[in-house]
């Protein structure tokens, strides 16, 4: 009788545990209703990625400048890897600089965005979905023309 007893518990016991697993895995995605949050959180993701690129492309432009410095305080032009004469070497050091200052630019201007994006998820209020679908396309539209 006790084994009976003490199965029959287990599997109760069992079932009620996954079935109250199951209804807090469901509410929890119930959450986010309105397609537009999993867009914006899409979108933020990838304004993080793009902003992570173009720092390493400015990491990059860094070090060609570094290079460019030091040959010309050196005067030694096999240091560098390119066939560049000695005489164009400041205006590469100024190609790198203004190429720098635009990527610092566009990410300034995407953190803009994804702030506007952070508030108005913040806000959560039912009238902001209409401002926040027109940002959503005007970051889709900048960063696929301008962020590439």
């Amino acid at each position: 009788m006790s084994l009976g007893l003490y199965i029959g518990l287990g599997v109760g016991f069992g079932g009620l545990l996954i079935i109250v697993i199951v209804i807090i895995l469901l509410k929890s995605k119930r959450k986010e209703k309105n397609p537009l949050i999993s867009r914006s959180k899409d979108t933020i993701v990838m304004i993080n990625q793009r902003i992570l690129s173009m720092n390493s492309r400015i990491q990059k432009f860094d070090e060609e400048i570094t290079k460019l410095v030091a040959v010309k305080e050196e005067g030694d032009i096999s240091l560098l890897d390119n066939s560049i004469s000695f005489d164009d070497i400041p205006h590469e050091i100024e190609t790198n600089k203004t190429a720098i200052n635009g990527y610092i630019a566009d990410i300034k201007n995407l953190e803009d965005y994804k702030k506007e994006i952070e508030e108005i998820l913040l806000k959560k209020d039912e009238n902001e979905w209409d401002e926040l679908e027109s940002l959503l396309s005007q970051t889709k539209e900048k960063m696929k023309y301008r962020f590439v």
